[in-house]
């Protein structure tokens, strides 16, 4: 009797292997693949919880930033008209782009015309401008300039900080009358 106890023991053994072996296919094919997903799932998730830590911090940042827009006086930007200016005005350029950079509030550091960026053809000139003061004012002087009839464009445009003000160096194109005939007049 007991030699046929241990073959039934075998028996089940065997199945019993079996079927931890099939468990262990199932789990290496189905279950496996599903935790890499979980793994990868739960990553995703922790990234948008510090997203959402970082924004909460930045949020009331945000909030006075969108109050200070609600009460900026936000004019809109004057339609250029376009006019030239006289080749005899070159002279009062920087004293003329001075005088819009001091209504706005800004320190003008430097407003030099370029006479070798002179350009007989199209009749513009290019003005350097180096200009400092409050992010309103470097605003409100850029919405200016876009009023001046004989300023055509801007070619070049930097704002930086410096020293908790805002420096604008910037290339005016100065649009010239009379440029063509000036010129050829002198030859």
């Amino acid at each position: 009797m007991s030699g046929k106890a241990v073959r039934l023991d075998g028996q089940v053994l065997l199945r019993i292997a079996v079927c931890l072996a099939a468990l262990g296919v199932f789990f290496w094919l189905l279950v496996q693949p599903k935790m890499a997903e979980v793994r990868r799932l739960d990553a995703e998730i922790v990234e948008a919880r510090e997203t959402i830590a970082r924004q909460d911090k930045l949020f009331p940042l945000y909030a006075g930033i969108f109050a200070d827009l609600g009460q900026a006086d936000l004019t809109p930007f004057p339609e250029p008209r376009g006019g030239l200016l006289a080749l005899e005005d070159i002279p009062r350029i920087p004293d003329l782009l001075g005088a819009l950079a001091r209504a706005y509030g800004l320190d003008v550091r430097s407003v030099t015309p370029a006479p070798e960026s002179l350009d007989v053809e199209a009749g513009t000139l290019l003005t350097h401008c180096v200009l400092l003061g409050d992010l309103d004012g470097v605003r409100g002087f850029l919405a200016g300039l876009g009023g001046v009839e004989w300023v055509q464009g801007l070619q070049a445009l930097r704002v930086e900080d410096s020293g908790g003000r805002t420096l604008l160096t910037m290339k005016a194109v100065v649009r010239l009358a009379g440029q063509r005939g000036a010129v050829a007049a002198k030859r």
